[in-house]
């Protein structure tokens, strides 16, 4: 599996995933680059503007349609009001 001038200067190199279901070249190389280059965020670091609520039911629908390896349905999702968020930033 080799890496592209691209991938060796961006410290990444790709999965070779091959087939993703029919998407292009393009979106399974985007696809493939938003999955390897995820980032887990503190809620301390967390900022405004968070989405709103129809990007919101967007991303729950994504969550939902993920792969679920552990079998760990139901999810929950929870929604921190902005009131409470200094209290939940100040527990993690």
């Amino acid at each position: 599996m080799g890496s592209t001038q691209s991938e060796r200067s961006h410290g990444t190199q790709s999965l070779g995933l091959g087939d993703l279901g029919g998407l292009s070249s393009a979106e399974s190389g985007f696809a493939e680059a938003l999955i390897t280059s995820r980032q887990n965020i503190s809620p301390k670091r967390l900022v405004e503007p968070g989405p709103n609520p129809e990007e919101q039911v967007r991303l729950f629908r994504a969550a939902a349609a993920a792969p679920d390896h552990g079998l760990l349905v139901p999810w929950r999702f929870v929604i921190v009001p902005e009131e409470r968020r200094s209290a939940l930033a100040n527990t993690f």
